[in-house]
């Protein structure tokens, strides 16, 4: 993706969505990521067990994005979908 998006490109997601980039920016950043991607990969959950385990932290990650006011709603999260685990 174009580094510098021009707002003039309509087909650019930037140009339908001003402040889009700069506040992914703001938001998505490299010590977020990691810290989120940490907290799921050091939660035990051998198969089936996903949802006992790994399900609450990410209903904690999501609690924690409404409370930073990066969610304005909740996310339905569905702990066995499809009988995954």
């Amino acid at each position: 993706m174009d580094a510098n998006p021009s707002a003039n490109d309509s087909n650019q997601p930037w140009a339908r969505f001003p402040g889009l980039a700069a506040r992914l920016e703001a938001v998505v950043t490299p010590d977020r990521t990691f810290r989120t991607f940490k907290r799921l990969a050091d939660t035990y959950a051998p198969t089936l067990s996903a949802r006992h385990t790994r399900g609450p932290v990410l209903q904690s990650l999501f609690a924690e994005a409404r409370q930073e006011g990066l969610l304005t709603a909740d996310l339905p999260l569905e702990l066995d979908y499809l009988r995954s685990g």
